[in-house]
């Protein structure tokens, strides 16, 4: 599978193709990532699942950036500029959201953990900015937040998205995340609602599950909700956990059921990680696939012109050389005081009658060519209009639809809703390699074909994986 996605990208890279520079295979550990709102419980849950005080916990802002959490034979830190310059660690391609972001990266390792065969990633609370915009949320940071989000997140095996009961959801910063960071991603987003033995009555947790429920809804494209794990974090001190709420055992079980579930989640992850690489390969084949196949086609389109134009310049070449051939008999036949011996073809083209021969060849070669020379920038500006039309939304969706029988490499149901979306997401990509087609390598059947076969070894593998499951 690792040489495989060496391949896919390598191949990606000649054809300017849609798919990202991020590189899973590259993390040696499932990944946990851990997000929400400010003072949502994020960091007193991950001490808890590791069993361990890892992370400093408050009602304040306690951590400002992300922290990489990673079992070790011993306690450790090392800050973001020497973790992202390690490429054997995975997280190399961090490096490109500048210094701002790499500050404050930051990883520890740990001995004594809990759980010693994943990794958790600690996230710096969503809250927007005294001020901030729609167009300025993310930044305020100094770093594109939700294009670091958006890279963990595609890496993550599982995503714990945490709301709290004072702000259930209602943060611009949040809705975003969820909206653009995490798009594509709900197979391993789990939503909890954390915090929900702090109500002091069932009215107030219906309130503020609604008002969760009812943000969620503005920014989630379903008719039906996604499930909202509602927990809270247990406590030793017995007095506080039975004080001020009148929620009776039999909810209060319930919530306790809820953290083991999400605990279990967590604990699944290493099994998840076989899954997502399996499935983020095989969406990175569908997308390159059918990149390639389209780029292929408008290749193709553009390569009519292109033989059009060629044809008229051999045509002109071939009347040039016969002519200037004419001129050469023409001179030798006037040196020599011997008749041209194509005088009376010559009459055919209506040349005055006191127009030498020589004369009148040497002006159609020079008419031939001026004609070639015209041609060559022509050549050129219609291609670059052929480019700039096939760039356009309209066209390339007609290139997609109608090309189907044309490049049976394709192989899907235009109708296919999975198809459609997958071409959504390509052809932004497919208008910044259509101005550089000539300059990138041709696709050939034999590319598409191991695109081809890489889907039915993915297909393979994860019967194989499932098998061994049991499933």
């Amino acid at each position: 599978l690792v040489k495989k996605r060496d391949v896919i990208a390598a191949l990606n890279k000649q054809l300017c193709g849609p798919l990202d520079d991020s590189a899973p295979s590259r993390i040696p550990l499932p990944i946990v990532l851990v997000l929400g709102n400010h003072s949502s419980g994020k960091s007193t849950f991950i001490n808890h699942a590791l069993g361990r005080q890892v992370q400093h916990t408050g009602v304040a802002v306690t951590d400002d950036g992300f922290t990489v959490i990673k079992p070790a034979s011993r306690d450790g830190n090392m800050d973001g500029h020497a973790f992202l310059g390690d490429a054997n660690e995975g997280f190399s391609p961090l490096k490109r959201f500048g210094d701002d972001f790499v500050n404050h990266f930051v990883l520890k390792m740990q001995a004594n953990l809990g759980l010693k065969d994943m990794m958790f990633i600690d996230s710096p609370g969503m809250i927007d900015a005294k001020g901030a915009t729609s167009a300025g949320i993310g930044r305020e940071r100094g770093y594109d937040f939700l294009g670091v989000v958006k890279w963990l997140a595609r890496q993550a095996d599982v995503i714990l998205f945490f709301f709290d009961p004072a702000k259930p959801g209602t943060t611009g910063e949040t809705l975003d995340c969820l909206t653009k960071s995490l798009s594509g991603l709900e197979f391993k987003l789990h939503i909890v609602m954390n915090k929900v033995d702090s109500f002091h009555n069932i009215h107030d947790f219906a309130r503020a599950y609604g008002s969760l429920c009812w943000n969620l809804s503005k920014v989630i494209p379903r008719k039906d909700m996604p499930p909202i794990h509602t927990m809270y974090i247990p406590t030793n001190d017995a007095a506080t956990a039975s004080s001020g709420t009148d929620a009776d055992n039999v909810f209060r079980q319930h919530l306790h059921t809820t953290i083991t579930n999400v605990l279990g989640y967590v604990k699944d992850a290493p099994r998840r990680r076989a899954d997502n690489l399996i499935t983020r390969t095989r969406k990175d084949v569908e997308l390159l696939k059918l990149h390639a196949s389209i780029l292929r086609l408008a290749r193709h389109e553009l390569m009519r012109l292109n033989c059009c134009c060629t044809a008229l310049l051999l045509v002109l070449v071939t009347l040039w050389v016969v002519f200037a051939y004419a001129v050469a008999i023409s001179s030798s036949a006037s040196r020599w005081g011997t008749s041209f011996p194509l005088s009376e073809w010559l009459s055919l083209l209506s040349l005055p009658e006191d127009t030498d021969v020589h004369q009148g060849l040497l002006a159609i070669c020079f008419i031939i060519l001026a004609v070639a020379l015209m041609l060559l920038p022509f050549w050129s500006h219609a291609r670059s209009s052929r480019i700039r039309r096939l760039a356009q939304s309209d066209t390339l969706d007609q290139l997609f639809r109608c090309g189907r029988g044309r490049e049976p490499q394709v192989g899907m149901d235009v109708n296919d809703e999975t198809l459609l979306a997958q071409w959504t997401s390509v052809k932004t990509h497919m208008k910044d390699a259509l101005p550089m087609i000539f300059k990138l390598h041709r696709v050939s059947t034999a590319q598409l074909k191991w695109l081809d076969k890489a889907l039915d070894d993915l297909e393979r593998l994860q019967r194989q994986v499932n098998h061994a499951r049991g499933k």
